[in-house]
């Protein structure tokens, strides 16, 4: 079997394969092209790229932005877009996190005539195909896009697809994911996708799986933090025209290139594969439990060691005595990537670390000086300094300050909410 040329992935039509880099795969060769109407370009490149995607920031529309038809990008939506089975009653959110490396050796584009009128360059018999046959007929033999411009070359993949719980951001899961594998690109063995539960959250399911496609994939093991950059560049000297996949694809629904045949059945498979991506629409309704909960957005009291609460004397910090009244109040309020900031309730000021070490509720700022990171220390909480990396301490005078890294008795919280 002869290896086809780059500039010969134009000729095909192309659908939804959830299992593919960027959930496209060829599907059947619909165009009879020569190389005269097709520009083909060599191109040396490799680059890697980080997508995050979660309930309000889709795959679906992200793919769908990249491929240029931000109108179609239902078709990559639902379950299966976030790495769940079609069959699965899964109703809570979900993150995906996919991190991409690609070569790319060619870049291809139609021009002329068939990129203007591409229902000119049909094969033979499919244009009757079309007049005679049913749209869902239609379907299942054309597919659902076509394409005028397409990268060739080689594309790894590892996605990490969670369960989410309601502070989890970009920022946060970015951090977790590095720290826990040792880089988002590592590759720890040969199985290709695993099922485990995320190291920060035992109640969180989550899949991670890998996939490339060009090249010599075996590559790709053993890949981590410190050898990532020379593992891409071996692999990328690997990809030539015998192992190329195509990606980068720039696409157009096929019912466009069905109404030049036939107007109305170009309608009517328009108006089928629209009811068919509405059916994927999946909204997910609950978040996953949270372990150890830090109890955030409500009133909350924090104890010292002492048995005494942190008040807020206006400006002044301190673990002054019992009471859980109104200058003992406070919130938790998450702040985005791991970080809360300690407010007031009296005064809606925040806490903040001051660089001599003194704590003090002087402004409403969220900014360094006022973000925390929550650290659970057996049933106690120690709360670190964003500004200095010192930890909140409850001193036996009942003064509150950051002067150290303990996570000893004056270091340990409690938090009481009533």
């Amino acid at each position: 079997m002869s290896i086809e040329e780059p500039w010969q992935a134009l000729k095909y039509t192309y659908n939804v394969d959830f299992t593919k880099p960027y959930f496209l795969a060829k599907h059947f060769s619909i165009f009879d092209v020569d190389r005269k109407v097709v520009a083909q370009a060599p191109e040396n490149a490799c680059d890697a790229e980080i997508t995050y995607s979660d309930s309000k920031n889709t795959v679906a529309k992200s793919i769908a932005a990249s491929c240029s038809i931000e109108g179609s990008y239902m078709a990559f939506s639902g379950k299966a877009s976030m790495g769940l089975s079609a069959t699965s009653n899964s109703q809570t959110h979900t993150i995906r996190i996919d991190a991409r490396v690609r070569a790319r050796s060619y870049a291809c584009s139609a021009k002329g005539r068939f990129r203007m009128s591409p229902h000119k360059f049909l094969e033979d018999g499919v244009a009757d195909y079309i007049n005679d046959e049913s749209p869902e007929d239609i379907v299942d033999m054309l597919g659902c896009f076509y394409a005028y411009k397409c990268a060739l070359g080689g594309v790894f993949e590892k996605s990490y697809i969670m369960e989410a719980t309601e502070d989890d951001d970009e920022q946060s899961v970015h951090a977790e994911l590095e720290a826990s594998y040792g880089g988002l690109f590592s590759v720890s063995g040969s199985a290709q996708m695993k099922a485990t539960s995320r190291k920060s959250n035992k109640n969180c399911r989550m899949t991670i799986k890998w996939h490339c496609e060009g090249g010599n994939t075996k590559l790709w093991l053993g890949c981590n933090r410190s050898n990532f950059e020379a593992t891409q560049k071996a692999w990328a000297a690997t990809v030539d025209d015998s192992n190329l996949f195509v990606y980068g694809l720039k696409l157009q629904p096929i019912w466009k290139l069905i109404k030049k045949v036939n107007p109305q059945k170009g309608k009517a498979v328009q108006a089928l594969l629209e009811k068919r991506w509405a059916k994927q629409k999946w909204n997910p309704i609950k978040w996953a439990k949270k372990v150890n909960a830090i109890p955030t957005n409500c009133t909350v009291y924090l104890q010292g060691h002492t048995g005494n609460f942190l008040q807020n004397q206006a400006p002044r910090a301190h673990f002054t005595n019992t009471n859980r009244l109104g200058y003992e109040a406070m919130k938790i309020i998450h702040v985005g990537g791991g970080e809360y900031v300690i407010e007031s309730q009296r005064t809606k000021c925040n806490l903040q670390a001051k660089p001599n070490g003194d704590c003090a509720f002087e402004n409403k700022n969220r900014l360094l000086w006022e973000r925390w990171t929550i650290e659970k220390v057996g049933k106690k909480y120690c709360f670190v300094s964003k500004h200095t990396g010192k930890v909140l301490q409850c001193r036996p005078n009942g003064s509150c300050a950051t002067v150290n890294t303990n996570r000893l008795g004056y270091e340990q919280l409690n938090i009481f909410t009533r």
